[in-house]
């Protein structure tokens, strides 16, 4: 996004201006047909700054040397663009040699360096600074532990109350990023801050940044003329990629959209583009709730949690079961259906949720012993006797289990019990976690293309059938359940007889665990 905004704001010379004008007629942005245009576009000098590069720095020494080394790159762009060639104060020459060598940021104050090199730019050109901004959040919530967090956030409070405090130099400033910054943080010296979310109710600017249904029909359709076997149906792509709410209505991913299009297939893009299994250490130690929260959102339910518009330590100390669901909202693993009510959006999101839960599976010595136990769950789910599936199931996640913790009494929670059979399962055998509308419940098909059959898997908490008997918990729950809703988000369509209904009904009645 900020690339566009530089390509917009940028002074060039007369060739690369023109390529960029003809760039947004060409895109037909609605800024093109504004008075905005001719007044802003290409008037300003831009200084950008990433702070990608200073993900999970570790001590003050390191932070310094990775902003030295931004600093550095961003001086350097402007040296080959011509825009100190009209320099001529000593001090202000030094001073460039000075900030386009890393090595030499010692001997400069660095939370004064953009600001320096806004001064000299101003001076050098007669142009104001549009100061552009990408992972504002970065460097602050991906401090490696408490002290780097502190330190970071003085340096940068220092940083941006002197570049944006105030100064003759500089027409505005644009920081993008994931986590909400409070006033109170590092921008607190900087006046006339605005925040602008993208979410449910942020009628300004809050479908900026995505495709609307309208647009993605439109490419969809054009897509389609172009190649008329595309190998997808739009009906599938707006339930991989759609579902994100912002400014009251249903938008897209970008960046999904287009990458479908190009690679003319549907596939799970947004963990490319980081998968954030970082994440799985504070999701699966903070207890039962989180954990039923968890598996709500994988069932397609909603929850209504309290989040804390603030910037969170992701990479240190202990976070709240809320936390975390901030942490989900705002990365974009969450969406925003009304007032603080928040279901995953898509199933290419699930997709995260399911992989962060199976690295955990992976990751765990005690989950990867029970993997040939609950491989044989797996297999005689689909093909074997009910007397074997109950026998087997008992054996794996009571018997096998209890035995590698030395501890009786510690039950499992039905979230890991997905996670350990989808982990087992043969790769030939597709896993679908199943979405529903029943509280406490998780539920997952298992599809056997070689043979097209499937079995269809209930869990359920303990917890909400204290005052029954399992047999009669399981039979009451089931009786309320969509077998047909439920069987037809299966990979294959799979048309059941009544006998065979009645044969995966009744694997869930009689082998339903209760499991806490």
């Amino acid at each position: 996004m900020l690339s566009m905004f530089q390509a917009f704001f940028e002074a060039g010379d007369s060739g690369e201006l023109e390529e960029r004008r003809t760039l947004f007629e060409r895109l037909r942005l609605k800024i093109y047909d504004t008075r905005s245009f001719e007044l802003h576009f290409a008037q300003y000098d831009v200084v950008y700054i990433d702070f990608s590069n200073l993900r999970g720095v570790k001590d003050k020494k390191e932070f310094d040397t990775m902003f030295g080394c931004q600093l550095s790159d961003e001086v350097i762009r402007h040296e080959d663009l011509g825009h100190f060639k009209d320099v001529t104060e000593l001090t202000d020459l030094e001073m460039i040699e000075i900030m386009s060598t890393p090595n030499d940021s010692t001997k400069i104050v660095l939370e004064k360096a953009f600001f320096e090199l806004s001064r000299i730019l101003h001076n050098a050109t007669g142009r104001k600074i549009l100061v552009l901004v990408d992972e504002y959040d970065t460097p602050v919530s991906s401090a490696a532990n408490e002290g780097t967090y502190i330190y970071v956030q003085k340096f940068l409070r220092r940083v941006f109350s002197t570049l944006l405090r105030k100064t003759p130099y500089i027409f505005g400033a644009l920081l993008v990023g994931i986590l909400r910054c409070e006033k109170s943080g590092f921008l607190s010296n900087v006046p006339s801050v605005k925040f602008y979310p993208l979410a449910y109710e942020a009628d300004l600017y809050g479908d900026s940044c995505f495709f609307t249904e309208e647009e993605v029909r439109t490419l969809y359709d054009h897509d389609k003329a172009l190649h008329p076997h595309l190998g997808f149906s739009y009906d599938t792509m707006k339930q991989l990629y759609g579902s994100y709410v912002g400014a009251k209505q249903e938008l897209y991913s970008p960046w999904a959209v287009c990458r479908a299009f190009e690679s003319q297939s549907l596939r799970m893009y947004w963990n490319e583009s980081g998968p954030g299994y970082f994440l799985s250490k504070h999701i699966f130690g903070l207890g039962d709730h989180l954990l039923d929260l968890y598996a709500s959102l994988l069932g397609g339910s909603s929850i209504s949690p309290t989040i804390h518009g603030r910037l969170y330590h992701i990479s240190y100390g202990n976070l709240t079961p809320n936390d975390i669901i901030g942490l989900f909202y705002y990365a974009g693993y969450l969406t925003e259906v009304k007032p603080n009510t928040f279901e995953i959006l898509n199933n290419e999101v699930r997709g995260a949720y399911v992989a962060w839960l199976r690295y955990h599976i992976v990751s765990s010595p005690t989950f990867r012993k029970l993997r040939d136990s609950a491989s044989a769950v797996v297999e005689v789910a689909i093909s074997g006797t009910i007397a074997k599936f109950r026998s087997l199931f008992r054996k794996c996640f009571e018997q096998d289990y209890f035995s590698l913790i030395k501890r009786k009494g510690r039950n499992m929670n039905k979230i890991f019990v997905l996670g350990i059979l989808m982990d087992a399962r043969n790769p030939l055998i597709d896993f679908t976690v199943l979405r529903h509308s029943y509280l406490g419940v998780v539920a997952f098909g298992l599809h056997d293309s070689r043979t097209n059959s499937a079995a269809i898997v209930v869990l359920s908490s303990r917890a909400l059938h204290l005052r029954s008997s399992p047999q009669r918990a399981a039979s009451s729950l089931l009786s309320r359940i969509n077998f047909n809703s439920l069987s037809s988000q299966l990979p294959q369509r799979i048309t059941f007889s009544s006998q065979n209904m009645y044969r995966i009904m009744w694997y869930c009645v009689r082998y339903i665990r209760l499991i806490e």
